[in-house]
């Protein structure tokens, strides 16, 4: 098993990233399947994307995920 690695999602894993997301959502008890392949092309890839998507990948496989959102929160 060679080393795993962390990059930017491209556009063309859309398809696994929605599949992820809407598992994850299964597993926590969020029903329904919001998340298609043409709302994380949309949302996530270009000029005006709304998050940034990470990916873990193991031997040329994507194995897990991330979407970053900017946000701020005062604790104060």
């Amino acid at each position: 098993m060679s080393a795993g690695r962390v990059r930017p999602a491209r556009p063309d894993e859309a398809a696994i990233l929605a599949e992820m997301a809407n598992d994850l959502n299964d597993h926590v008890g969020i029903h329904g399947r919001p998340f298609t392949p043409e709302r994380i092309r949309a949302d996530a890839f270009g000029p005006r994307a709304a998050f940034t998507s990470l990916v873990a990948e193991l031997d040329g496989a994507v194995v897990g995920y991330v979407f970053l959102q900017p946000s701020h929160h005062r604790l104060d």
